[in-house]
């Protein structure tokens, strides 16, 4: 079974986001654009080869023409978690008269032509293609009720910093399903929720995602059996489907969340190094010069990392961990190609320790790398390899790097750089 979350944008001018969720929980597609019909269309049928669910959310399931506000009034009358919440609802008098025309209703129509055996329907159905109308302000409070309310989209009538401390609280909600109930996988990496990293450009990118995700994780947490289905309204007059988590989660237990993402090895997690991590990053590089029989080059501290790396901002590193412990590192920094114009990341080293290797960790980090490069909009990743490492060499060919021929490495430093620069200062 297949799981598809759309959040359509009633006119076409505006983007459509989509998730696409496999059964294992990995969210294998999670973007937004300004989708034709005709693209929706091509997504789900790329991922409709099996039985596929598609939850929308959309008010084509509020079909009478002016009292559409029923369901709304049953969903505000109904106790959740022993709340109430009022949930948005239009009509399709309101929609045809704004926007022309209703284009869930046009684009549910065209999903039955593409798959016929889909079938309208208030839940996932096993072996069976189903559409299911949903509302994710609903589905954050059905399944995640000790975040409400959380107000994460940007208004121009609430300052920035506000709306971004309400988004760095659904971000740690949807790290504990990745990190602890492991529920699913690949989520954040592709959101690009990085909370050190978040700003009002990238809050707007993964805010457009998030209503996608939620339409796809809503209906599979209720086929996994993760919550029961609460349906508001019924499929001949129009419905809702929302998931009521069977478990609430504490916020102490959300609290006690480092910044992490998980990835499809099981217990290994990756995150971005703080500043208390520069002994442990001293610590790899030592590593990493032993083996490499450089031990005699190095005079990092732990001190000049901390400045130069987090209070300059001259580098990033990312930390593996493996069942809760640090078992590797990614150290990088940005760089940039005149001949592009374009930025790019360079890696200096990628260690893994000897006692985990075999279990494809550094692939799996690089790789992430390689996600960070692309949602930074860099055109490049790169790194320096020792020419006497075939092993490493052969690696890198084989996951699918080139090397570039013809460049040699140049460097001046210590007294020859010092000297150097005495002849081309600036008098005062």
């Amino acid at each position: 079974m297949t799981f598809i979350g759309i959040d359509l944008a009633w006119p076409y001018k505006n983007e459509t986001s989509v998730c696409v969720m496999d059964e294992t929980g990995e969210v294998v597609y999670l973007n937004s654009d300004v989708y034709t019909d005709d693209d929706l269309i091509a997504i789900i049928k790329g991922y409709g080869s099996e039985p596929v669910c598609i939850a929308i959310d959309a008010p084509w399931l509020l079909k009478k023409e002016s009292d559409a506000s029923e369901n709304d009034r049953a969903f505000m009358k109904t106790e959740i978690h022993g709340q109430r919440i009022a949930l948005y609802a239009s009509n399709c008098a309101y929609l045809t008269g704004t926007c022309g025309q209703i284009r869930a209703e046009l684009l549910m129509n065209l999903i039955q032509k593409a798959l016929p055996s889909a079938i309208v329907s208030e839940k996932a159905i096993e072996n069976q293609s189903t559409i299911v109308g949903t509302a994710p302000s609903g589905i954050c409070f059905g399944l995640f009720p000790e975040t409400h309310p959380v107000k994460y989209r940007i208004k121009r009538t609430v300052a920035y910093e506000e709306t971004k401390k309400e988004m760095e609280r659904l971000l740690r909600r949807f790290r504990y399903i990745e990190e602890k109930e492991q529920q699913v996988f690949g989520l954040m990496s592709k959101l690009g929720g990085d909370i050190g990293m978040l700003d009002e450009k990238r809050h707007k990118l993964i805010q457009d995602r998030i209503d996608a995700f939620l339409s796809a994780y809503g209906i599979y947490a209720i086929y996994k059996g993760y919550a029961i289905a609460k349906t508001f309204g019924d499929s001949d007059q129009g419905f809702i489907t929302i998931p009521v988590a069977n478990r609430v989660i504490s916020n102490s237990e959300i609290g006690e969340l480092k910044d992490r993402v998980s990835t499809k090895k099981k217990d290994f997690m990756i995150r971005f190094a703080q500043k208390e991590d520069a002994g442990l990053i001293v610590k790899y590089i030592l590593d990493l010069a032993t083996y490499e029989d450089e031990l005699d080059q190095v005079t990092v501290t732990a001190d000049t990392l901390e400045k130069h790396m987090f209070d300059f901002g001259g580098a990033e590193a990312l930390i593996g961990e493996y069942k809760g412990q640090p078992v590797g590192f990614a150290f990088f920094h940005q760089s940039f190609s005149t001949f592009l114009g374009k930025p790019g990341i360079s890696l200096v080293d990628l260690y893994i320790e000897p006692e985990v290797r075999g279990n494809g960790f550094g692939k799996i980090m690089l790789s992430y790398l390689a996600q960070v490069a692309e949602e930074r909009h860099c055109e490049r990743l790169e790194w320096w390899c020792h020419d006497w490492n075939q092993t490493a060499i052969d690696r890198y060919v084989n996951w699918g790097a080139g090397m570039v021929n013809n460049i040699r490495v140049y460097r001046m430093d210590g007294a020859r750089l010092n000297e150097f620069s005495k002849g081309h200062r600036v008098l005062d």
